[in-house]
């Protein structure tokens, strides 16, 4: 099951890069772009956890109304010859 903290945003990838010597080169002139691609690349990234964590959520719902079990090893369901819904 995907989880994550509510209201927490990502900070600006200028934050994070900055005091690590290795990306020096990303800050100077000229290199602007290189940033703009990271930081887009990280809210995508950061948009596609946010995706699995509502649906997620929404699937523990859903089975939690029709009353089914949450299996959390999916190899539990198999061995038990269960064709109950299982998370991944």
């Amino acid at each position: 099951m995907w989880t994550m903290k509510k209201n927490r945003k990502p900070k600006p990838i200028e934050e994070f890069l900055k005091p690590q010597g290795r990306f020096k080169h990303m800050f100077k002139p000229g290199n602007e772009h290189l940033i703009e691609e990271f930081q887009i690349n990280v809210d995508r990234r950061y948009a596609y956890i946010e995706a699995q964590c509502e649906t997620s959520a929404r699937y523990q719902e859903i089975l939690e109304e029709k009353g089914l079990p949450l299996i959390s090893d999916p190899a539990l369901a198999m061995q038990s010859g269960s064709k109950e819904t299982f998370q991944m």
